[in-house]
């Protein structure tokens, strides 16, 4: 009898599946950060050197959402890229901020052809506003 052999995953879904596997590996916000009632991230995006920008997007966590703050690339076509803004939620409730803003840039490769090639460097502006449950 011949076995069959297992079909080898694209790049782009090994990359989703490190990607959710990882989330569901993470915490809920209310046993990471109890002190935290929400959390929003506001995110606008600049191109360095080509094609248009990505729409301005937002997320919006709650208690019994997962603390997982990695956003993948909006290029679709990015490979490795994304932000990881896992440190800047911690400065801001370590510290009891209300807000942090800062940038973040893409350290991705622009597409599967261009890999050790041509990094994606879109530029992300972060904005991460908190509410604590105590100020409730």
């Amino acid at each position: 009898m011949k076995r069959k052999r297992a079909k080898k995953l694209d790049i782009y879904e090994q990359q989703k599946q490190a990607y959710w596997r990882a989330y569901d590996r993470a915490a809920l916000i209310r046993e990471r950060f109890p002190s935290l009632a929400s959390l929003s991230i506001h995110m606008d995006f600049e191109n360095p050197d080509w094609g248009g920008n990505p729409n301005p997007s937002e997320q919006h966590f709650g208690p019994e959402d997962k603390a997982f703050f990695e956003v993948q690339c909006p290029h679709w076509e990015c490979i490795r890229g994304g932000f990881n803004l896992r440190d800047a939620v911690l400065r801001l409730v370590n510290g009891r901020l209300e807000e942090t803003t800062g940038a973040i840039t893409c350290q991705g490769w622009q597409d599967r052809e261009r890999i050790g090639q041509h990094r994606c460097l879109l530029k992300m502006n972060y904005k991460i506003t908190a509410v604590y449950a105590e100020d409730l």
